[in-house]
């Protein structure tokens, strides 16, 4: 294990804080008549780590390569730090763009050591050897610079692209589904190594993942694709304790809807009336298995089946309507031999309106 040092006194930022590295606006890319993008808008502040989340075929690796400039988008412009760099008549190649990219598979060298992958991208100069020093510096990478690549584990040949993609001080930092190729035990040990590194260099970085999990434990704001839309972008908490939609609502984290009918500006639900949207006649109720709580008095339901999971555990309840609900708790609750609970909510639920005719 190579010794792990501190990072340097000083970060490289590189745009004054509040300056918008992106701004993207109306961007539609099709290839062979089917849209991946359909007039995607999105602003990213400096400094900010913004995370593309979606399901395959959302639109969002399409949306990075826009912004690294691999594509030209069809309609739309792009924004770089206030400079067009795609759309109404420009056309600024990737090299000129100050982007550094890490590729989903890393595109390293093999051939070439630690450092001279590192080294790749930078121009000779005196300074060049120090450049590098600092980068593996940064990337806890130190005493490894002579490593071949083959030697390296998952997470250090991670490091390694992104050392790589660190050296030339990009503006803007894209990275393609990062994780993706490491043992799902080593992901959240360098999630977590990724966004301090990131928050020491000070780099503006746009990551683009289909794992909700990546996205709401490293992101500052989320970008939540659907169909070549965002369809809503926040912080993590937003994303998750305020959905915008029932897509959002439903697509995010674990769920269960609710629809039930709605009069007179409320709908009636298990565990009393809320508030419904205007004019809606039937809404969606959306609940968080973590929002239940078992109380000695609420909402009464039976017991009809129990996970443990060791951190956690699952109980499965089923309301006197016939509603089925989950009921997340801590591991150290007995329920052998238990029937009988009563219910309560931890928070108001989300509310949102549906179609009349819309079934579960």
């Amino acid at each position: 294990m190579p010794e792990r040092t501190s990072a340097p006194a000083a970060r490289e930022v590189h745009e004054a804080p509040g300056t918008l590295a992106l701004r993207a606006r109306g961007l539609v890319r099709s290839f062979d008549g089917v849209r991946a993008l359909d007039g995607l808008d999105l602003d990213v502040t400096a400094g900010e780590l913004c995370v593309i989340l979606g399901a395959s075929g959302s639109g969002k690796t399409t949306a990075l390569r826009l912004i690294a400039g691999f594509e030209r988008p069809d309609e739309g412009a792009i924004e770089l730090f206030g400079e067009r760099v795609a759309g109404e008549g420009a056309s600024v190649p990737p090299e000129r763009r100050g982007v550094g990219m890490v590729f989903q598979d890393y595109a390293l060298f093999p051939h070439l050591s630690v450092e001279d992958n590192v080294a790749y991208g930078l121009p000779r100069s005196a300074d060049r050897a120090a450049r590098v020093h600092e980068v593996l510096e940064l990337t806890g990478l130190r005493g490894l610079g002579r490593r071949a690549v083959h030697e390296l584990s998952g997470g250090e040949q991670q490091r390694t692209a992104l050392a790589r993609a660190l050296a030339p001080r990009p503006r803007l930092l894209l990275l393609d589904e990062p994780f993706s190729n490491l043992d799902p035990s080593l992901r959240a040990r360098v999630r977590g190594e990724l966004r301090e590194i990131l928050r020491r260099a000070g780099t503006t970085t746009i990551l683009v993942t289909h794992d909700q999990e990546e996205a709401l434990s490293i992101a500052d704001r989320v970008a939540f694709l659907w169909e070549g839309r965002v369809e809503q972008y926040g912080t993590p908490r937003e994303i998750y304790l305020e959905p915008g939609t029932l897509r959002v609502a439903e697509s995010i984290g674990d769920a269960m809807v609710l629809r039930l009918p709605a009069a007179g500006g409320l709908v009636r639900t298990p565990f009393g009336d809320l508030p419904a949207p205007p004019g809606a006649r039937r809404c969606a109720v959306v609940i968080r298995p973590e929002d239940v709580l078992l109380r000695e008095q609420g909402t009464p339901a039976e017991v009809c089946g129990h996970e443990f999971y060791g951190h956690d555990q699952m109980l499965h309840v089923r309301l006197a309507d016939g509603a089925e609900l989950r009921v997340r708790v801590g591991p150290g609750e007995e329920f052998a031999g238990l029937d009988r609970v009563a219910l309560q909510l931890r928070r108001p639920p989300s509310v949102f309106a549906v179609s009349p005719t819309a079934t579960v």
